[in-house]
């Protein structure tokens, strides 16, 4: 028995993580700009938490199309 996995489209975490840093960024506070180790892991725990349909899911997706792998 074989396992086929299927993909036709994937989405790159980092580009989710920035769109939803710039969405909670607060301009007021200079301090937020701070990307530290602490913040970088969150934001991308917040992307692994997402739903496929969310819109941050979906504007960062990135379709496949087989013939671009030379299938």
């Amino acid at each position: 028995m074989s396992t086929t996995i299927v993909l036709d489209k994937v989405i790159d975490p980092i580009v989710v993580a920035r769109a939803i840093y710039a969405d909670l960024r607060v301009e007021e506070d200079p301090d937020f700009d701070d990307l530290g180790t602490d913040m970088r892991a969150e934001l991308v725990g917040m992307v692994f938490g997402l739903v496929p349909d969310d819109p941050y899911i979906q504007a960062a997706e990135i379709r496949l199309v087989p013939a671009d792998f030379g299938l």
